[in-house]
């Protein structure tokens, strides 16, 4: 690249492309990465500009607003954002073939970047993840109660937050800050208002609500509770930027010291419809956000949305939360998350739970980012909650300085379900990234409880590695590409160390469509039952009894053994194959045979399973598995050295074979080996699936994870590079 010239650029998407005048005096508060040209990180996207970097961190500018580009004789670039009226600058380092920088810390609170989700179905937000500069606040017409213009002290905040009727708004001017230190108990919200601080308008970080005080724990020590507790439904809390006592982690004299900022909670009332947004929490050494009391005999407190908010240190040893559910439910989502000791913990009570999607977790929290408690009883285990649901998040937190170095713990087995899926984690390991554990041994005389419930699958690791298990939303009985798995070695499955953490194998749940509308169903065998919920449960989703089983999970094969689309269960019993329709109805049998029911394909394309057995040099096929045996080939191949995929078109499984040399395939199982590439590994060496989506099965190296293409081309990694999430075929990215 040739050596630049000052040049100066306005962007305005009003009108055309213009010269304006040279910024002065700017100063440097940011640089970043660029690439090779610095007109690349300009791109314009359904009437919107994003400059982004190969780091997803950005700033959003929207039609009619105008940024300034220089790069002036000491080779830096400025960028002005006119809304904002504030100059950022970015270094370039090196102007001959490249142009690059390194990114210079600033405090966060003080940045207007946007963090960028990598997940596309977050990115239909329009509101940046945390909130800040670019978050639209909307109201529905609120009538004003008090327009707070400068600082006051806390009895007289107090008295118009408490005196604002029902549907009204306290606006606090964004250059407002207001200390409760000594205010002596927590204000009282009794009916539901808006309170909104500004966050984010003219760049600024929006009113400051502050206090010093903080204390033992104790119902009746106003020093150590909350700031503000909610008593009705409907209360919200928008743009404010809420600092509390303290941010450090070991407090005086190894006592725990307690401070919240806001708790919904009304004794013996059911309350809900908290909605916390566009916030900024610092410094609460027990909790920012808490939902619930610790009361089994208590009404529950759901409908919470803690959403597009900055939430940092807020820890100490043995507590300190970003959100904790002491007794409810919330959505909390798009919010950011660094250095807190739990970002989003729960105690596991009945009717516990959270959904958390969307997030964006930074380094340096001191124990594990999410969390769900075992507490109470359960059918045959304590319960860790009722119902979590944890997707679409982007954890970048390695946990290098805690010890439990997991991003999700889970530490019992929840009543419905714990759902981790479509996550990004920057472990390159399964277990580093989630755990779920037994409660503590001297709850139970050091024996553990069972566990289960635990559902992990579609998610990314090492930033940017498929791992483990991956399944479809929509269910093609005409398939068998549903779903795949990524083999692992020992270290990155999701299992876990000796003690009291037990192991829960994921390979116990299958999948299928119970009610033929098109979309996966999840299966599950316990306690001489097989029972059904779905894919994508909620909160009041819970486990159907479909049919009793005597038999065990493993003995069972899930799948379409007739022309009704819903899924349908077989056993072999004494050489007799029995069927349950549909799973719900009675066990009828279906064939005889000494068989073994390991290999299935659908050798006639349909739609219905073929039970597959070689003998003797000999291939037969019994069709629908429930028909006389079907000579289809001869070969000396079987078992192991043989596997079955889609390699052509017609929708007829295709037999695979890699011998240690050559790769070949049967098509329809009926046609004389076909060579199609050379390979020094062996069947049982590789995974067939359709990785890609289009239809035609590929080669899976299972030790690194590299793929073959249809079993043509040459390797490929397995990534998020070569197979991005907008196009991966398996999940909802």
């Amino acid at each position: 690249m040739k050596k630049l010239s000052t040049i100066i650029f306005v962007i305005s998407f009003l009108s055309s492309i213009s010269f304006s005048q040279t910024i002065a005096n700017a100063s440097v508060i940011s640089t970043i990465e660029l690439d090779n040209s610095f007109y690349s990180f300009i791109k314009e996207i359904n009437n919107e500009v994003y400059y982004k970097t190969n780091v997803y961190k950005g700033m959003k500018l929207k039609t009619g607003q105008k940024i300034e580009l220089e790069v002036n004789k000491t080779n830096v670039i400025i960028l002005n954002h006119q809304q904002t009226e504030k100059i950022y600058c970015f270094e370039i380092k090196s102007l001959d073939k490249t142009i690059a920088s390194t990114e210079k810390s600033i405090e966060r609170d003080e940045r207007d970047e946007i963090i960028i989700s990598p997940f596309p179905f977050c990115q239909t937000d329009t509101n940046p993840i945390g909130g800040g500069v670019g978050y639209e606040t909307n109201f529905n017409q609120p009538a004003i109660h008090a327009i707070i213009t400068q600082n006051t002290s806390p009895l007289v905040f107090k008295q118009i937050i408490e005196s604002a009727p029902a549907s009204s708004i306290v606006i606090i001017n964004s250059n407002v800050t207001i200390d409760l230190t000594g205010l002596g108990g927590p204000i009282q919200i009794s009916n539901p208002i808006i309170i909104s601080g500004g966050r984010g308008t003219d760049g600024s970080s929006g009113a400051t609500i502050k206090t010093s005080d903080y204390g033992l724990y104790s119902f009746d020590n106003t020093l150590g509770f909350t700031l503000f507790k909610v008593n009705c439904n409907n209360v919200r809390f928008t743009g404010v930027r809420f600092v509390g006592p303290t941010t450090e982690i070991e407090l005086e004299n190894g006592y725990s010291q307690f401070k919240e900022c806001i708790r919904i909670y009304k004794e013996g009332i059911e309350t809900g419809g908290l909605e916390v947004d566009n916030c900024e929490f610092s410094g609460f050494p027990y909790a920012a956000i808490s939902i619930g009391a610790p009361d089994y005999n208590k009404p529950s407190f759901k409908n919470n949305k803690i959403h597009h908010n900055y939430f940092h240190h807020n820890r100490q040893s043995g507590f300190g939360y970003g959100v904790i559910i002491t007794f409810g439910f919330a959505k909390i989502y798009s919010n950011i998350f660094e250095k807190n000791r739990h970002d989003i913990a729960g105690v596991g009570m009945k009717e516990t739970g959270y959904e958390a999607s969307c997030n964006t977790i930074l380094e340096g929290g001191n124990d594990t980012n999410f969390d769900m408690h075992g507490e109470g009883p359960s059918d045959h285990s304590p319960n860790a909650g009722k119902f979590i649901h944890i997707h679409h998040n982007d954890f970048l937190d390695l946990g290098k300085e805690r010890t439990h170095i997991q991003n999700i713990m889970i530490r019992a087995r929840p009543d419905v379900q714990c759902r981790i899926e479509n996550n990004r984690f920057k472990h390159e390991k399964i277990y580093n990234a989630i755990q779920q554990t037994t409660t503590d041994p001297e709850i139970n005389n050091n024996e553990p409880y069972p566990l289960g419930n635990m559902l992990v699958w579609n998610n990314i690791y090492d930033t940017n590695k498929y791992k483990g298990k991956y399944i479809k939303n929509k269910w093609n009985h005409f398939t068998t590409s549903n779903q795949i798995t990524f083999p692992s070695t020992d270290q990155e499955e999701f299992s876990y160390a000796t003690g009291w953490q037990t192991s829960y194998d994921q390979n116990i749940f299958a999948f299928g469509d119970v009610n033929a509308d098109g979309y996966t169903d999840i299966y599950k065998v316990e306690y001489g039952h097989i029972y059904t919920i779905p894919f994508n449960a909620a909160y009041n989703d819970s486990w159907t009894l479909l049919v009793d089983t005597d038999y065990s999970f493993y003995s069972l094969k899930f799948g379409n053994f007739n022309s009704d689309p819903r899924t349908d269960v077989i056993v072999k019993v004494n050489g007799n194959i029995y069927i349950s329709n549909a799973i719900q109805n009675n066990w009828s049998n279906i064939l005889t045979t000494s068989a073994p029911i390991t290999k299935f394909g659908d050798f006639d394309a349909n739609g219905i399973l073929d039970l597959f057995h070689g003998v003797n040099n000999n291939w037969y096929v019994s069709y629908n598995t429930n028909n006389n045996w079907a000579f289809i080939n001869n070969s000396s191949y079987n078992g192991s050295s043989i596997t079955f995929g889609n390699f052509d078109t017609n929708h007829k499984t295709d037999v695979f074979l890699a011998d240690g040399t050559k790769w070949y395939i049967s098509h329809d199982g009926t046609i004389t080996w076909e060579y199609i590439n050379d390979s020094e590994y062996t069947t049982n060496q590789l995974t067939i699936g359709d990785v890609n989506g289009d239809g035609i099965s590929d080669v899976i190296l299972n030790w690194n994870k590299d793929i073959s293409i249809s079993g043509l081309g040459a390797w490929k990694t397995l990534n998020t590079v070569n197979f991005p999430l907008s196009t991966f075929p398996f999940g909802n990215f």
